[in-house]
């Protein structure tokens, strides 16, 4: 609590860290039971800022949960084989080795398929060797999208004519919470409970943390008592669900009367 001489205001900060709660199944979706241990005057108002976080980056840009971890080939034999994609979290240079190392599993040239990154336009180039090989970017769970093609049979090299997904569409994260009162929230002009966008600036498995030295705060609803905390973390569109496969998250909240 704050008391500033005659301007008496009532301040707390929460910490949450889902690694000390127990029976928490997504560290994504969760829910905090405060019992009711801090109390609000009802006819004052609140406003609620993120102040710091810990998240890790453990999202997976290519699984079986995304529908998007097979590659469908040909490699010159007249039959397709689907190579399956172990869940993880792939740049184009590596989704390139383990396909490689498939077909030579497959007792297949590995010098007659490859993709890389075209940094200058932005795109994926597809290398296919003479004699038959194919690519069926049409079959289920294809890696097209990821990589910006079109969900058709390639028989020859080709550039993609899309630019590449490679994030699976999630740039940041949105932190939402069930405390944002959404009469004063927006984004896109449609009413949101987003609290926070934390940027993705940590690399695959890396740290996302940062203290916020300019905190935006927002306005609360709330009754006589706080009884629980709903935290939701999405992509950057405040809606669609991130899986964190339940690597550990630490917020900080502030809650200041207005």
């Amino acid at each position: 609590m704050n008391n500033d001489g005659d301007n008496y205001k009532t301040s707390f900060t929460v910490n949450i860290s889902t690694s000390s709660l127990a029976n928490v199944a997504k560290t994504h979706d969760f829910v905090i039971d405060m019992d009711s241990q801090i109390s609000f005057i009802p006819t004052h108002e609140y406003e609620v800022a993120l102040i710091g976080y810990s998240i890790w980056n453990s999202i997976k840009n290519i699984s079986v949960e995304n529908g998007n971890n097979t590659l469908r080939i040909n490699p010159g034999t007249g039959s397709f084989v689907n190579i399956v994609i172990e869940d993880g979290i792939y740049g184009i240079s590596e989704l390139n080795a383990v396909i490689k190392k498939a077909l030579v599993a497959l007792g297949a040239d590995p010098l007659k398929f490859s993709i890389t990154g075209n940094f200058n336009t932005l795109k994926v180039d597809m290398f296919l060797g003479t004699g038959g090989w194919q690519v069926d970017f049409s079959a289920a769970n294809s890696l097209y999208k990821i990589l910006g093609f079109d969900a058709i049979l390639y028989t020859d090299s080709a550039s993609s004519p899309n630019k590449p997904n490679i994030t699976n569409d999630i740039d940041s994260l949105s932190i939402n919470t069930s405390l944002i009162d959404t009469r004063y929230n927006f984004s896109n002009a449609r009413k949101n409970n987003s609290l926070y966008v934390v940027p993705i600036d940590a690399p695959s498995g890396g740290l996302m943390s940062k203290i916020i030295s300019n905190p935006i705060y927002k306005q609360m609803t709330h009754g006589s008592d706080l009884r629980y905390i709903d935290i939701q973390i999405t992509s950057q569109d405040g809606q669609t669900p991130v899986n964190l496969h339940n690597e550990s998250v630490s917020l900080t909240l502030h809650i200041r009367e207005m």
